[in-house]
């Protein structure tokens, strides 16, 4: 009858899946002016619909909420004196059944947007911007193009890190698998034992 009811037992815990918990995973960046980011669960499904809110890192102030389109994929514009305050944003996502995840994005990584030169200003004749088109960018201007440029690039990467991140068993998973796996096998000795 022990012998039964041990085999049922292990039986039973081979044959049900685990009940795993949905880790949020969040990237947010900053590209020209825009917000950009990415929100999906640990087990690679895209969260959809998640509600995007972007405060200050420091006071707390809200700054815009957006919401996150069926991939999981979110952009918006925000405000110029967020992009000059030179002040860090805190990111925050949230799915609406209690799975949060946060990102800080450093006000080194937020570029103050430059001044636009545009074809009506009067100190750029158009002779000189047709004939001399690399005298017309200031350090700043360049700088700040690089800074795009680069993080367009950099995109893409983020997305992999994030697909990397989301795909299969971590560590933490793996030792805990082996616990139970001992602990079964250990309460199974003892009751055989105990018999």
């Amino acid at each position: 009858m022990l012998k039964r009811l041990v085999f049922t037992v292990l039986v039973l815990c081979w044959a049900t899946q685990p009940a795993m918990g949905h880790k949020l995973l969040l990237m947010a960046w900053i590209q020209g002016d825009q917000l950009m980011g990415e929100v999906a669960f640990g087990d690679g499904t895209f969260a959809a619909n998640a509600k995007i809110a972007v405060q200050d890192a420091l006071s707390r102030d809200e700054i815009l909420t957006v919401h996150a389109d069926e991939r999981g994929l979110f952009e918006s514009a925000l405000p110029m004196e967020v992009l000059s305050s030179g002040r860090s944003l805190l990111v925050r996502a949230s799915d609406g059944a209690g799975h949060l995840a946060e990102v800080t994005i450093g006000a080194e990584e937020i570029a103050p947007a430059g001044p636009e030169t545009t074809a009506d200003d009067p100190n750029v004749s158009p002779a000189r911007s047709v004939l001399e088109p690399a005298h017309l960018f200031d350090r700043e201007e360049i700088r700040r193009l690089v800074q795009e440029t680069v993080s367009q690039e950099v995109a893409p990467l983020r997305r992999d890190v994030l697909a990397l991140a989301r795909s299969g068993p971590g560590i933490t998973e793996i030792l805990g698998g082996i616990g139970y796996i001992i602990g079964l096998a250990s309460l199974g000795f003892w009751l055989l034992r105990r018999r």
